[in-house]
């Protein structure tokens, strides 16, 4: 555990805490609970181990390790943390975005029926492994500044922090990538990697990831609903949607680009559906609070003995 960059490993994740590791589960990222084997960053899984998580190695790739664009980091943490909110927001948007250059795939992908692919190309998509998605050979990427390693790291290491304050609350009502939301007074400050006090809420109501409510100190309701930003929700709606009600959604916005530079005038589309919690998650739902999902493997070395 003291070397290396990543490694396969069989973990056991206790249960009545936060999963410290990211782990793709039917299609989705969870962080689940439970015995279970994967590849992770070491750095990570040296992390999980303060965290009650018991790693037992399976393989270990090791290789050289430098600084890379420290530089450029510190000067974007400069203007991230200048007195020009709107600057700010910018120059985060940049980083989020330049470390998803670093993992995007040199391949495009698409999805093949099981007849029409080579024996070589096997990563199915279902469980009875009828569709799979195959590298599509017509369209490549010639990018050198893809680099998944960079990216890797850099994900490893921002989760690694996070926990790291996720940990030190007692009452955590929701939480995304880079936010905290919890009665707990925490360390703040101004510098990158640093947490800063955005609101105070009165109450609030945590429906689903990106889609929440609260009514701040001024009495104000600020919402988050990823997907229909611009359609209001009341406190009503909130409230209902959090005892599994469904909410009507009828509004009219501007449409995209294509549209306007095709007729060359701004119209507005008519958006109406209806709003429901998901039937899927990354986490189970209970009548106010959500757990981990847990997954127990079934050649968990753990439960059974399975020989690695």
């Amino acid at each position: 555990m003291d070397r290396g960059i990543v490694a396969e490993a069989w973990v056991k994740i206790p249960k009545g805490r936060i999963g410290p590791l990211p782990y793709r589960y039917k299609n989705r990222l969870v962080f689940p609970t439970g015995e279970l084997r994967g590849w992770w960053d070491l750095r990570e899984l040296r992390a999980a181990t303060k965290y009650g998580v018991d790693v037992h190695l399976i393989r270990v790739l090791d290789g050289d390790e430098a600084p890379i664009l420290k530089e450029f980091g510190d000067v974007v943490g400069t203007l991230i943390g200048s007195s020009n909110p709107d600057l700010a927001r910018i120059w985060k948007l940049f980083g989020l975005r330049l470390s998803g250059k670093f993992g995007q795939h040199k391949t495009n992908t698409v999805i093949r029926h099981v007849k029409y692919i080579a024996p070589e190309e096997y990563n199915p998509i279902d469980p009875l492994e009828v569709y799979h998605e195959v590298p599509c050979k017509e369209v490549r990427r010639k990018s050198p500044y893809i680099k998944p390693a960079i990216n890797m790291r850099i994900r490893a290491e921002a989760r690694i922090r996070h926990l790291e304050k996720m940990s030190q609350v007692e009452d955590l009502y929701y939480c995304d990538t880079d936010s905290i939301y919890t009665t707990n007074e925490m360390a703040t400050g101004l510098d990158i990697g640093k947490l800063r006090l955005v609101d105070f809420a009165l109450r609030a109501y945590f429906i689903g990831g990106k889609l929440y409510g609260y009514v701040n100190s001024n009495g104000e309701l600020k919402q988050k609903t990823a997907g229909y930003r611009d359609y209001p929700l009341s406190e009503d709606d909130f409230q209902k949607l959090l005892r599994g009600g469904e909410i009507p959604c009828h509004y009219r916005r501007l449409g995209n680009w294509k549209s306007v530079l095709k007729q060359g005038e701004f119209l507005l589309d008519e958006v109406s559906f209806t709003y429901r919690n998901p039937s899927t998650s990354n986490r189970i739902m209970g009548e106010l609070e959500t757990y981990p999902i847990e997954v127990m493997d079934k050649m968990s070395i753990f439960t059974n003995g399975a020989s690695i």
